[in-house]
């Protein structure tokens, strides 16, 4: 387990359980991009299936009444058929949608079992789909001892990381009785995950 791992994991201990909810459901809006480039790129997946899961996870969040235990599995099984395989598609959008798709499992289970482990995973997600894109970007080998520091100190990642922290911060602070399209739209990243 990493530090960043434990310092999310922490971090989120500060929020609601609907805290922790919105957190993650933003963090799948923020990687949503991600699944649409790969679907656009390779003819392959349903981003239609994976809009409509998060529509459902912003649903219980605004009217404070969770999915049936069947609805819930139903999506959960629509998501994960169209979550790509990394070993069937080499290039690094397959992993960006895979990040994205996990992200929307991870919070669907969740809801559905409140457990905290789920949204560590999500923020996970994120970190890993920044870290992925650094590698690839700038051709890093995986054998160079300093290939850790530079993503760690690219700007991609200290952004990534900062959104999560100021989002974590953001949810500690609000009163989340009542959760609006305004209040999901004020809290909705301006910037990409990646570039």
């Amino acid at each position: 387990m990493d530090s960043f791992q434990l310092d999310i994991r922490t971090a989120l201990l500060s929020l609601s359980e609907k805290g922790r909810l919105l957190f993650a459901a933003i963090t799948c809006v923020h990687l949503y991009p991600n699944y649409e480039n790969f679907v656009t790129a390779f003819g392959w997946g349903s981003p239609q299936v994976i809009q409509h899961a998060i529509d459902e996870i912003f649903l219980v969040l605004k009217e404070d009444s969770p999915c049936s235990v069947r609805q819930l599995q139903d999506l959960i099984d629509a998501v994960d058929l169209v979550i790509p395989d990394t070993e069937d598609f080499s290039d690094i959008a397959c992993s960006q949608a895979l990040d994205a798709g996990v992200a929307v499992l991870s919070t669907l289970e969740y809801i559905k079992t409140r457990d905290l482990e789920s949204v560590v995973n999500v923020a996970l997600c994120a970190r890993d789909t920044v870290d992925m894109f650094i590698q690839v970007r700038d051709d890093f080998n995986s054998n160079d001892p300093s290939c850790e520091s530079r993503i760690e100190s690219d700007h991609l990642m200290l952004r990534e990381k900062a959104r999560q922290e100021l989002l974590i911060k953001q949810l500690a602070i609000l009163k989340l009785d009542a959760v609006s399209d305004g209040l999901i739209n004020s809290l909705l990243p301006q910037l990409s995950i990646i570039e």
